[in-house]
């Protein structure tokens, strides 16, 4: 703390008065000007980690790529560029599908032949032939009778297909022969299947 005088005029008569200057708030400015260092505190991890990825930031957004020059050639087909949208179904064969007639007394028609299973022979003068879907639904056969939906066969000609049914051919102790043929194409050779009546052993 400090005091001087001051000399003035008041009420006709001179008088001094003493002024308290603080002087507080400038000691204080002094004292922390002279305990700077212009030397910086080190950074934390932390810290030094974002200034880091700041600086990568930084340079990667001055670092653009190259300008691509695009010409009206690279909008036209080549064999070098190819339009993605462009429809080749027109190059693939037209595949004619034959279907067949569906024969008298056809059994199980909304299953294939593979999806049934032979679960029982009825012996005696006339052999018979169970079998049932998964639904356990069965189904008794004789010998000339069809059975399941028609499969697609193709014909010598690679752009045509044939609908054809089962058939019985044979029904043995333990077995059933099946024979898929159609009258009105000879060019398809006879398939055989033979279905046991126990496949496990």
């Amino acid at each position: 703390m400090t005091t001087k005088p001051y000399h003035g005029v008041m009420g006709g008569h001179f008088k001094t008065v003493w002024l308290t200057v603080s002087l507080l708030p400038l000691m204080a400015l002094v004292s922390c000007t002279d305990g700077d260092d212009s030397t910086s505190a080190p950074r934390t991890a932390p810290q030094a980690t974002l200034f880091a990825t700041q600086e990568r930031m930084a340079t990667t957004a001055t670092e653009l790529p190259p300008r691509l020059l695009v010409r009206d050639e690279d909008f036209v087909e080549s064999e070098d560029a190819r339009d993605p949208f462009r429809s080749f179904a027109h190059l693939a064969p037209k595949i004619i599908v034959e279907p067949p007639n569906q024969p008298a007394g056809l059994k199980a028609p909304s299953y294939s032949l593979s999806q049934l299973r032979l679960v029982g022979i009825v012996s005696g003068a006339e052999r018979r032939a169970l079998l049932t879907d998964h639904e356990g639904f069965g189904w008794l056969l004789a010998v000339g009778q069809h059975v399941g939906k028609a499969e697609l066969v193709a014909s010598s000609s690679s752009d045509r297909h044939v609908g054809m049914y089962w058939r019985v051919a044979r029904i043995r102790s333990t077995d059933v022969v099946f024979i898929r043929e159609t009258a009105a194409h000879p060019d398809l050779p006879a398939t055989t299947r033979i279905v046991h009546l126990h496949p496990e052993s």
